[in-house]
């Protein structure tokens, strides 16, 4: 299973852009509109991470074995204690906002107006 991406609704979407690119070095990919079945819409960022990704998401996780270091020397790895690992693409991460009276709009005031995480997907 592999995280596809994590979705924001903020009260401004370029602040908190803004924010992933500074601290993380994520960059805008798009930008787009999503509207709801209320006719009320969200804009929306959506930013990918710095790594380069292969262009096909089954090549986004990479399988390794591990060997665990023996327990009578740390220099040395012990092949009969493995450990199989999971590495995946950092995830996208989708920020939107929304005026007042819209669906995005209105839960990011229910939240004192500093919305945060609305869900992670896989």
């Amino acid at each position: 299973m592999r995280l596809d991406h994590i979705a924001y609704r903020v009260k401004d979407r370029y602040k908190t852009a803004k924010f992933f690119e500074d601290t993380l070095s994520y960059t805008i990919g798009t930008e787009f509109q999503i509207e709801f079945e209320d006719d009320t819409k969200a804009d929306c960022i959506a930013l990918v991470p710095p790594e380069e990704r292969p262009s096909t998401t089954d090549k986004w996780t990479y399988k390794v074995l591990m060997y665990d270091p023996s327990i009578l020397d740390h220099r040395v790895n012990d092949h009969n204690n493995t450990t199989h690992a999971e590495y995946h693409a950092p995830p996208e991460i989708f920020v939107s906002d929304g005026p007042p009276g819209s669906i995005v709009g209105d839960w990011v005031a229910d939240r004192g107006n500093i919305g945060g995480v609305h869900h992670v997907a896989y």
